[in-house]
């Protein structure tokens, strides 16, 4: 029988769509997140959002997509306290991002961090690092804007060739490789 103090049955609960799992998995892991969450923003400016804020989001983000099946590998504490830890490291940078934008011409963010498609495609990565870098990538997806350029973007994620693309898309390759070029740009601009 399974312990029900053991995060893994918390994990198999959540997925079930068990609101006390939720309950749980905030009471256990909520304080070391916060502490994490202020760390990440150590030095910037608390507007009308600060790390609680941030926490909040990053739960949220968490439960709706736990809740979801987006993270299927996910079966210990290990693994929840990484993705927990990789969704909040996002919020912050998001929530930092969004006040700077509010001062206009804030410091630079330090936490950003700049990739590009090739490094998201040549990654190799176990598959909870992926689900974990899914929240990054998701981001990155939205930047862009554009169905189209969306849509190539989430082929040569999926590792798809440019030849194979274009036929997918209907287009010639020469295109395909403009649209990259495009979606490069339009990510080294996000990060900055």
């Amino acid at each position: 029988m399974p312990n029900p103090e053991s995060v893994s049955t918390w994990i198999d609960q959540l997925r079930s769509g068990d609101d006390n799992a939720t309950g749980h998995i905030w009471a256990r892991y909520y304080e070391r997140v916060l502490r994490f969450a202020a760390r990440r923003l150590k030095g910037t400016a608390r507007g009308a959002e600060d790390e609680e804020d941030v926490v909040s989001q990053a739960f949220l983000s968490f439960f709706r997509r736990a809740q979801d099946q987006q993270f299927p590998d996910m079966v210990d504490r290990d693994d929840l306290w990484r993705v927990l830890l990789s969704i909040t490291r996002r919020k912050a940078i998001d929530q930092v991002r969004r006040q700077q934008r509010q001062k206009r011409g804030g410091a630079e963010l330090e936490q950003a961090e700049s990739v590009s498609l090739d490094q998201l495609v040549a990654d190799k990565l176990g598959p909870i690092q992926s689900l974990i870098d899914l929240e990054l990538v998701e981001h990155y997806l939205q930047s862009l804007e554009d169905a189209g350029l969306e849509e190539i973007a989430k082929c040569k994620l999926d590792g798809h060739t440019n030849v194979e693309i274009a036929a997918r898309i209907q287009r010639s390759v020469p295109t395909v490789e403009r649209r990259l070029r495009l979606i490069r740009r339009k990510w080294e601009q996000h990060a900055q």
